[in-house]
Protein backbone atom coordinates (compact mmCIF):
# COMPACT_ATOMS: atom_id res chain seq x y z
CA UNK A 1 0.00 0.00 0.00
CA UNK A 2 1.63 3.71 -1.10
CA UNK A 3 1.16 6.01 1.63
CA UNK A 4 -1.73 8.65 0.78
CA UNK A 5 -0.02 11.83 -1.00
CA UNK A 6 -1.54 15.47 -0.57
CA UNK A 7 -1.75 16.50 -4.32
CA UNK A 8 -0.64 16.07 -8.10
CA UNK A 9 2.92 14.94 -9.24
CA UNK A 10 3.82 14.58 -4.98
CA UNK A 11 6.87 12.22 -4.92
CA UNK A 12 6.56 8.34 -3.84
CA UNK A 13 8.81 7.25 -1.21
CA UNK A 14 11.94 5.52 -2.36
CA UNK A 15 11.36 1.60 -1.79
CA UNK A 16 7.68 2.62 -4.13
CA UNK A 17 10.31 3.72 -6.91
CA UNK A 18 12.47 1.07 -6.60
CA UNK A 19 9.32 -1.53 -6.69
CA UNK A 20 8.10 0.42 -10.03
CA UNK A 21 11.33 -0.36 -12.02
CA UNK A 22 11.05 -3.82 -10.65
CA UNK A 23 7.84 -4.67 -11.71
CA UNK A 24 6.89 -6.03 -14.93
CA UNK A 25 3.30 -3.79 -14.70
CA UNK A 26 2.13 -1.73 -12.31
CA UNK A 27 -1.32 -0.29 -11.85
CA UNK A 28 -1.45 3.28 -9.98
CA UNK A 29 -5.09 4.08 -8.97
CA UNK A 30 -4.53 7.36 -7.08
CA UNK A 31 -6.80 10.50 -5.99
CA UNK A 32 -4.00 12.39 -7.01
CA UNK A 33 -2.17 12.86 -10.75
CA UNK A 34 0.90 10.27 -10.46
CA UNK A 35 1.81 10.40 -13.90
CA UNK A 36 4.98 12.35 -13.34
CA UNK A 37 6.30 11.68 -10.18
CA UNK A 38 10.28 10.24 -10.67
CA UNK A 39 8.06 6.09 -9.94
CA UNK A 40 6.14 6.26 -12.99
CA UNK A 41 8.87 8.17 -15.32
CA UNK A 42 11.88 6.10 -14.29
CA UNK A 43 10.06 2.95 -14.31
CA UNK A 44 8.52 3.67 -18.34
CA UNK A 45 12.63 4.45 -18.88
CA UNK A 46 13.64 0.95 -17.67
CA UNK A 47 10.42 -0.29 -19.69
CA UNK A 48 8.18 -0.93 -17.49
CA UNK A 49 4.19 -1.04 -18.60
CA UNK A 50 2.19 1.37 -16.48
CA UNK A 51 -1.62 2.11 -15.88
CA UNK A 52 -2.17 5.67 -14.04
CA UNK A 53 -5.91 5.46 -12.56
CA UNK A 54 -6.07 9.62 -11.19
CA UNK A 55 -9.45 9.79 -9.67
CA UNK A 56 -10.85 6.22 -10.80
CA UNK A 57 -13.43 5.04 -9.14
CA UNK A 58 -14.83 1.48 -8.59
CA UNK A 59 -17.65 2.17 -10.90
CA UNK A 60 -14.97 2.69 -13.76
CA UNK A 61 -12.78 -0.47 -12.94
CA UNK A 62 -16.09 -2.53 -12.93
CA UNK A 63 -18.51 -1.53 -15.25
CA UNK A 64 -17.70 1.27 -17.49
CA UNK A 65 -14.45 2.42 -18.52
CA UNK A 66 -13.27 -1.62 -18.56
CA UNK A 67 -15.54 -2.41 -20.91
CA UNK A 68 -14.66 -0.10 -23.39
CA UNK A 69 -13.10 -1.40 -26.94
CA UNK A 70 -9.80 -0.13 -26.39
CA UNK A 71 -8.90 -1.89 -29.63
CA UNK A 72 -11.32 0.10 -32.02
CA UNK A 73 -10.39 3.85 -29.65
CA UNK A 74 -6.58 2.86 -30.75
CA UNK A 75 -8.01 2.66 -34.54
CA UNK A 76 -9.81 5.80 -34.54
CA UNK A 77 -7.35 7.41 -32.39
CA UNK A 78 -4.31 6.70 -34.92
CA UNK A 79 -6.95 7.57 -37.92
CA UNK A 80 -7.90 11.15 -36.10
CA UNK A 81 -3.98 11.96 -35.14
CA UNK A 82 -3.01 11.13 -39.00
CA UNK A 83 -5.40 14.17 -39.73
CA UNK A 84 -3.90 16.06 -37.20
CA UNK A 85 -0.12 15.46 -38.03
CA UNK A 86 -0.94 17.07 -41.41
CA UNK A 87 -2.26 20.26 -40.38
CA UNK A 88 -1.05 23.43 -40.20
CA UNK A 89 -3.32 25.47 -37.36
CA UNK A 90 -6.00 24.84 -34.78
CA UNK A 91 -8.88 26.99 -33.84
CA UNK A 92 -11.65 26.08 -31.41
CA UNK A 93 -14.51 28.03 -30.73
CA UNK A 94 -17.57 27.62 -28.89
CA UNK A 95 -21.14 29.24 -28.72
CA UNK A 96 -20.28 30.79 -25.60
CA UNK A 97 -17.22 32.86 -26.91
CA UNK A 98 -14.36 30.47 -26.66
CA UNK A 99 -11.71 31.06 -29.29
CA UNK A 100 -8.40 29.85 -29.43
CA UNK A 101 -6.01 29.24 -31.94
CA UNK A 102 -2.35 27.45 -32.48
CA UNK A 103 0.04 26.05 -34.21
CA UNK A 104 1.02 22.78 -34.24
CA UNK A 105 2.49 21.95 -38.07
CA UNK A 106 5.66 19.65 -37.18
CA UNK A 107 4.57 19.07 -33.73
CA UNK A 108 4.17 15.34 -32.86
CA UNK A 109 1.23 13.80 -32.10
CA UNK A 110 1.16 11.69 -29.16
CA UNK A 111 -1.27 8.51 -27.81
CA UNK A 112 -2.41 6.90 -24.91
CA UNK A 113 -4.79 4.55 -26.66
CA UNK A 114 -5.37 2.60 -23.06
CA UNK A 115 -3.17 -0.06 -24.31
CA UNK A 116 0.29 -1.02 -22.79
CA UNK A 117 1.37 -3.85 -24.30
CA UNK A 118 4.93 -2.91 -25.02
CA UNK A 119 7.99 -2.27 -22.57
CA UNK A 120 7.88 1.36 -21.79
CA UNK A 121 4.20 2.08 -22.70
CA UNK A 122 1.93 3.76 -20.34
CA UNK A 123 -2.29 4.09 -20.40
CA UNK A 124 -4.05 7.07 -17.84
CA UNK A 125 -6.92 4.67 -17.41
CA UNK A 126 -10.04 4.80 -17.70
CA UNK A 127 -9.20 7.20 -20.97
CA UNK A 128 -8.09 6.61 -24.39
CA UNK A 129 -6.51 10.34 -25.72
CA UNK A 130 -4.22 11.58 -28.75
CA UNK A 131 -3.18 14.81 -28.29
CA UNK A 132 -0.40 17.45 -29.85
CA UNK A 133 1.20 20.04 -28.05
CA UNK A 134 0.48 23.43 -29.94
CA UNK A 135 2.45 26.87 -29.88
CA UNK A 136 -0.44 29.36 -28.73
CA UNK A 137 -0.45 32.43 -31.18
CA UNK A 138 -3.84 33.22 -30.24
CA UNK A 139 -5.54 33.22 -27.02
CA UNK A 140 -8.76 36.00 -27.29
CA UNK A 141 -11.48 34.26 -24.97
CA UNK A 142 -11.65 31.00 -23.37
CA UNK A 143 -15.15 30.09 -21.46
CA UNK A 144 -15.53 27.28 -19.54
CA UNK A 145 -19.17 26.46 -19.87
CA UNK A 146 -19.14 24.05 -16.96
CA UNK A 147 -17.40 23.42 -13.79
CA UNK A 148 -14.22 21.82 -13.73
CA UNK A 149 -14.65 18.08 -12.88
CA UNK A 150 -14.88 18.09 -8.91
CA UNK A 151 -15.52 22.00 -8.61
CA UNK A 152 -17.76 20.26 -5.84
CA UNK A 153 -15.74 18.96 -3.38
CA UNK A 154 -15.59 15.23 -4.75
CA UNK A 155 -12.33 15.84 -6.30
CA UNK A 156 -9.00 17.16 -5.26
CA UNK A 157 -8.98 19.09 -8.27
CA UNK A 158 -11.09 21.54 -6.58
CA UNK A 159 -7.84 23.18 -5.42
CA UNK A 160 -6.82 24.40 -8.88
CA UNK A 161 -7.12 28.38 -9.74
CA UNK A 162 -8.23 28.82 -13.54
CA UNK A 163 -5.89 31.84 -14.53
CA UNK A 164 -6.54 34.49 -17.15
CA UNK A 165 -4.09 33.29 -20.24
Amino acid sequence: MVPPVKTHGEQLPEPIVAAFRQADVFLMPSTWSQTHTKARVEAIKAGRRDSTMCEVTEDALCVRAIEADYEECGRLGRKLGGVLAEIKEIRITSPLGTDICGEVKGRPVQYETGLFRKPGQLAAFPDSEIHQPSFYKDVRVCIFDSPPKGAYGKSPRNEEEVKDI
